[in-house]
């Protein structure tokens, strides 16, 4: 079985995903493993840490941090870009940026259960990324990004059904995809939705210590 069907079985998770990309930065005064925390207390189970701003020591503290969430709920955890501190620091996988080496990430994996993804922008890029050895692809944008300002034309329904048809890898669909157009995305038979916007929106309504996300007490 491949990996992420092996990785997905033990963990007793069943399609469709929820994949969340985390974006600290939306939430000002919030303490980065706090932030992670109530992000792991959403409906996601998938995890993907994404803050290029941190130090390699911060990130590698804040991936410890994560890996312990993952064990205790069973959620999948990946690390954006990092591949050394993913495998150092025991997280479930790494998530490539399109411009990153699927090949050399392969060859630098080590051990068996350890997925690679990659953001890809079309089927051509999916398709490379598969060849390469990718276990999984966020394909996108399907629909203009809810989180950040239009860089590419929106592949649309018909060209994310289409690579969904023709790849033999998993495909979360990435772009301006939240809880209101979801299962219409899903009818394209992706494994899961990946996404900031909605995830930002669930991990507001997790925090739970009575403070709001500016960091002050509530009224």
């Amino acid at each position: 079985m491949p990996i992420f069907g092996t990785i997905s079985a033990k963990r007793n998770l069943t399609p469709p995903f929820w994949y969340a990309i985390s974006a600290r930065g939306l939430f000002p005064g919030v303490d980065a493993s706090r932030y992670l925390e109530a992000l792991f207390r959403t409906t996601a189970t998938f995890i993907q840490l994404r803050e290029k701003d941190l130090t390699s020591e911060a990130t590698t503290s804040l991936v410890r941090h994560g890996v312990t969430l993952s064990r205790k709920t069973g959620k999948i955890f990946l690390v954006n870009s990092h591949t050394r501190i993913a495998l150092a620091e025991g997280a479930d996988g790494v998530h490539l940026t399109s411009t990153q080496n699927v090949g050399e990430v392969v060859r630098a994996r080590g051990r068996s259960e350890f997925l690679i993804g990659k953001s890809v922008h079309s089927f051509e890029e999916a398709r490379q990324a598969e060849v390469e050895g990718a276990d999984y692809v966020l394909l996108g944008p399907v629909f203009d990004p809810l989180s950040k300002e239009r860089q590419m034309a929106p592949l649309g329904l018909n060209a994310l059904r289409d690579a969904v048809e023709r790849l033999r890898i998993p495909v979360f669909a990435l772009g301006g995809v939240d809880k209101q157009n979801a299962e219409e995305v899903l009818k394209t038979g992706v494994a899961g939705i990946a996404g900031i916007s909605w995830a930002r929106d669930e991990t507001k309504a997790r925090f739970t210590d009575h403070k709001d996300t500016e960091g002050t007490e509530k009224s």
